[in-house]
Formats: C-alpha cells, structure tokens, sequence
C-alpha cells in the first residue's frame, strides 16, 4: 500500500512539474503580438467552507487577421474593476487562439470574424 501512495505522489509531483515547462515552452513559442482591449467582467463564486467569495476574471478581445479573438482570464480577482483598457497580447503566429495576457494564458470564449 506504501508503495502505491509513493508512486501516485511522485506521478503527481512529474504532471505538476511537465505542466509548468510546457506552459513555459508555448510562452516561449508566442511570438506575435497585437493590442487588446477589455470588454467586462465574468463572475466567478469560490466556495471557502459554507461561504461563497466573489471573485472576477476579465474578458478581453483582440484581433489578428480579420479575426476577433474573445479571451477570459482565468485570475480570480477580488473586485470588477480593472483598471485598463488597451493591452498587450502575445500569441502563437500558427494558431492566434493561444495567448497570453500579463503572463496568464487566455482561455477562448468565441471568435468571430471582423466586420469593418
């Protein structure tokens, strides 16, 4: 039984540690960049024991290519209010719906393609 506990932390430990360097390696391999902008603010609950906390992850938009690109960002922030409006987004030139916002990762909400 000992033996099986051991394994299953050390598989743990390897996913946890193999995660952190691929994410660091798709970072690496963003190499575009563009401006976004905010659009609003999704709420998200967290459950801390019988309590509900509100917490918030912006929603952002950019465009590449005739293409909309609408991003959450997954950081759960205390309040609504985030004070920007124009950010940088880097993204990966071979598919424009991996990005990073300050360093996170944007989660793809929708694409949508530009109307102008």
């Amino acid at each position: 039984m000992d033996k099986i506990l051991i394994i299953a932390i050390v598989a743990c430990i390897l996913l946890f540690v193999l995660k952190f360097f691929y994410r660091s390696h798709l970072y690496d391999k963003c190499t575009g960049t563009t401006i976004g902008h905010y659009l609003y603010s999704e709420w998200k609950g967290k459950l801390n024991g019988r309590m509900v906390e509100s917490c918030w992850d912006p929603v952002c938009e950019y465009c590449v290519d005739d293409t909309v690109y609408i991003v959450e960002l997954e950081i759960m922030a205390p309040s609504n209010k985030f004070d920007i409006d124009e950010i940088e987004v880097k993204y990966l030139p071979s598919n424009p719906e991996v990005c990073f916002i300050s360093n996170t990762r944007g989660k793809l909400l929708s694409t949508h393609k530009n109307a102008e």
